[in-house]
């Protein structure tokens, strides 16, 4: 099939007939491949934008079909060209998107030492532990020197967490040693 070139199945199959039959009208192609005339119209006009289809100088009113080398380099041409637009599109967004992530490390509070990233805020904590863990691609061990963590911190990994496990990526967490000899689960204070 060629609907990765932007032709559909019945326009597919009208070309093809018109390849076979060149002198064949439309009614003889909506008997030959048992369409009606609207959807064989349709097709028609779908070649004719592609460029698949032309006025015959031999024969006047009717369309021929260009010869398959020529009609699939013309669709070959177009997609081509919408992928060089569609890269051009994806070049601007990457600047775009380049241009607002210098603004908003302008934004962050600069850290106290070099190489130390300072995180100001549960949200941009969420937001860098997001980054982190769709970067994982083999394990991650992490030590939970408070103990147990909330309801609210274990919901917001969880989606995170399964991620990185569908990706086959290990996950380790050792807690304190206080946390260790704690009851599981934690019990809610009193």
């Amino acid at each position: 099939m060629l609907t990765t070139l932007g032709l559909d199945a019945t326009a597919e199959t009208v070309y093809r007939a018109m390849l076979a039959g060149p002198d064949h009208g439309v009614d003889r192609l909506c008997a030959d491949l048992e369409l009606p005339q609207s959807q064989v119209r349709s097709a028609l006009d779908t070649l004719s934008e592609l460029a698949l289809i032309r006025p015959s100088h031999e024969s006047g009113g009717h369309l021929r079909a260009v010869s398959p080398d020529l009609g699939m380099e013309i669709l070959l041409a177009r997609q081509q060209a919408e992928l060089a637009a569609q890269q051009m599109r994806l070049e601007a967004s990457r600047a775009t998107a380049a241009q607002l992530i210098a603004q908003y490390a302008d934004l962050r509070p600069a850290g106290s030492s070099p190489g130390v990233e300072q995180l100001v805020g549960l949200d941009r904590i969420r937001d860098r532990i997001t980054q982190l863990t769709r970067g994982i691609t083999s394990e991650v061990m992490g030590f939970s020197p408070d103990g147990a963590q909330t309801e609210e911190n274990l919901q917001a990994a969880r989606p995170l967490d399964q991620e990185a496990l569908d990706r086959g990526v290990r996950m380790r967490v050792s807690p304190n040693a206080a946390a260790r000899s704690a009851p599981w689960p934690p019990c809610p204070p009193a």
